[in-house]
């Protein structure tokens, strides 16, 4: 469990655990002489709810500041409750604490060999052989956390070698630690795919530690993604050093992508589903406003960014509003800081009737439900649920993406901070015109 941040009045910033940062959810810095009993609230600036980004950045490590300027803060304040951390909405139930105690076990038998191939848990094996890839491409990761994989450091201990150095870099030792994670090229690769992972933040004693971790990390899509990313590094890796080719990582990113999409569009699991037709954006019913947002999440940076924009009855786009974030946690902390500033910037139409339209599931599903919400986006969502209290009747729904090109629009400009910026009374002709100066297509 860990504290969820309301005022912060009750949580010691170095002796509580309310960071994002499994497993003990403190930080790893040391309380500064003269500060042992400063609160999480001594941390917001008084007035403002924001976090205090250069106190911040004194006190803590680049990446612990990060983390917590990305925390989600209440507008309204609220009280320090304790959250399941396991769980996307925060409670604790049977099947996110079995599932927490088996990873930990796992981790566990893994400690106790040298090389971390006989405690294996058997969930990952099934992750790896129910995966939606290739065959040889399971075999080729089954291979790797078994440890047999044909690295110059492993086969120098079997014949003598007259080189062990990457292949790639020729500065340290080809080993699959270095190969797959350490290597400063395949480090550029890996922020380069989709999955956009800052691979020396993932704490490991071997390669295959560090795989088991990642997967911990990641959904069955992500896995697929991260499964065909090995092979293409070893793959090229092969390429460099029999053929004498070029290593290009951002061609190889691309060609992950491609493999896994042409693989799945002939192998699709769970039976073919019927293509739905594409929706339009309608006008809102007389007398009512149309709140259309959006948030996009660069994980590579560690920023995003939203988007609103606010319709009439005529489809006349009355306010609009893109906001660049320079601290995010998750795309899902994005799109639930698009529905509250959406909502704020309605309340400024002097109109009581709205439907709110986003397409995010989960922000839209958080909204609709009644008990308390314990996720990471809670205290944002207890903000929303409040404001929705001042429109008579409201309704908010999920549609889909291309029925909410406006807004989108604006979330890409702003996620990029090439926007940021409130505009009253204005039309599409002029955020064309602002899209156009910014460069952007």
């Amino acid at each position: 469990m860990r504290f969820r941040v309301g005022t912060g009045d009750h949580i010691s910033a170095w002796h509580n655990p309310w960071m994002p940062l499994p497993n003990s959810f403190k930080p790893f810095t040391k309380s500064a002489v003269g500060l042992e009993e400063l609160k999480v609230c001594d941390l917001i600036l008084e007035g403002e709810h924001e976090w205090n980004i250069p106190l911040l950045e004194e006190l803590f490590t680049p990446y612990e500041a990060a983390i917590i300027a990305g925390i989600p803060l209440s507008i309204r304040g609220g009280d320090d409750t304790l959250q399941w951390h396991f769980d996307r909405r925060g409670n604790y139930g049977v099947r996110s604490g079995y599932h927490v105690a088996q990873i930990e076990e796992g981790r566990a038998d893994r400690a106790s060999t040298s090389l971390g191939t006989c405690g294996i848990n058997p969930s990952y094996w099934k992750a790896i052989w129910g995966a939606n890839i290739p065959p040889k491409v399971r075999v080729f990761v089954w291979r790797l956390l078994k440890g047999i994989l044909p690295t110059r450091a492993g086969l120098s201990h079997k014949v003598s070698l007259p080189d062990d150095h990457c292949v790639f870099c020729n500065q340290s030792i080809d080993d699959g630690l270095h190969v797959f994670r350490d290597c400063d090229v395949t480090s550029y690769f890996w922020l380069l795919t989709t999955l956009g992972l800052k691979v020396n933040k993932v704490a490991c004693a071997n390669v295959i530690d560090w795989a088991l971790n990642v997967i911990d990390i990641l959904n069955w899509d992500q896995r697929c993604l991260f499964f065909m990313a090995f092979w293409v590094i070893w793959s090229k890796r092969n390429n460099v050093l029999w053929k004498g080719s070029f290593f290009c990582a951002s061609n190889a990113a691309q060609w992950v992508v491609k493999l896994l999409e042409d693989y799945q569009s002939v192998h699709i699991t769970g039976g073919t589903k019927a293509r739905r037709e594409k929706t339009k954006w309608q006008n809102p019913p007389s007398g009512r406003l149309k709140v259309n947002v959006g948030g996009s999440y660069r994980a590579d940076h560690g920023d995003g960014g939203v988007g609103v924009v606010i319709h009439d009855a005529y489809g006349v786009c009355v306010p609009a509003l893109a906001r660049y974030f320079p601290h995010a946690s998750s795309a899902l902390h994005m799109e639930a800081e698009a529905c509250r500033a959406g909502l704020l910037l309605a309340f400024h139409q002097n109109m009581t009737a709205l439907e709110m339209e986003s397409d995010c599931s989960l922000v839209v599903a958080a909204l609709q439900q009644k008990v308390e919400d314990r996720s990471e986006i809670g205290r944002i969502m207890d903000d929303c649920k409040s404001y929705l209290t001042s429109f008579h009747p409201f309704q908010v729904r999920h549609i889909f993406r291309e029925a909410n090109g406006a807004a989108n629009r604006l979330v890409h400009l702003a996620s990029f901070n090439l926007l940021s910026d409130v505009w009253y009374k204005t039309d599409y002709r002029a955020l064309f015109e602002i899209s156009l100066e910014k460069g952007v297509e």
